[in-house]
């Protein structure tokens, strides 16, 4: 049986320099306020509609695969109960409206779930990285460009999984909750 630990926490890091130990770390890291100067953060904090508004001032219009789920599965993408099929549509739309749906459902107290996952940020957010965006000077990332992505969505719950590249998970708006297993579980997990 595992212990459960604490994540270390490191604060005071910015964007435009990140230490090649953290960057290099085989621990899990939370570093807190590492992107707290980005424009795209500080429209979250004061409302959704402004971060909206800025997504939309640079999306590119290029239509995009979105999940859409009944409200029954409250945010819980994955299967029926028969496993025959998801219990999601997957649709492609264009974001400015997907934006302006999630805003709608905002004051619904039973909304459908609507998500963007992992979305290539460059394919329909071209001009959004000069202004929020990691600097990663690191050995690792010298032959390849990171793959740099976003999710959208309202309530959002994914079921236990793992991935097989490493992360940086910026949580820009609302809140993100991680469950993190230790790798000789990796056998029990998805990819």
């Amino acid at each position: 049986m595992h212990q459960l630990s604490k994540t270390p926490v490191i604060e005071g890091i910015s964007p435009d320099n990140i230490p090649d130990e953290i960057l290099s770390s085989t621990v899990p890291l939370i570093m807190k306020g590492l992107v707290k100067s980005w424009p795209l953060v500080k429209k979250g904090l004061e409302s959704p509609q402004l971060v909206a508004e800025y997504l939309k001032s640079h999306y590119n219009g290029t239509p995009a695969g979105t999940y859409y789920g009944h409200p029954n599965i409250n945010g819980r993408y994955f299967y029926v109960d028969d496993l025959s099929r998801c219990n999601f549509d997957i649709k492609k739309t264009q974001l400015d409206d997907f934006l302006d749906e999630i805003i709608a459902q905002m004051d619904d107290e039973n909304p459908p779930s609507l998500y963007i996952a992992s979305n290539n940020i460059d394919k329909h957010f071209p001009t959004i990285r000069e202004s929020n965006d990691l600097k990663l000077d690191h050995d690792e990332f010298a032959e390849v460009d990171p793959l740099v992505s976003i999710w959208i969505g309202n309530k959002t719950l994914v079921s236990c999984h793992y991935d097989v590249l490493s992360n940086i998970a910026c949580c820009v708006v609302g809140h993100r909750n991680f469950t993190l297993f230790p790798p000789d579980q990796i056998e029990n997990l998805y990819p």
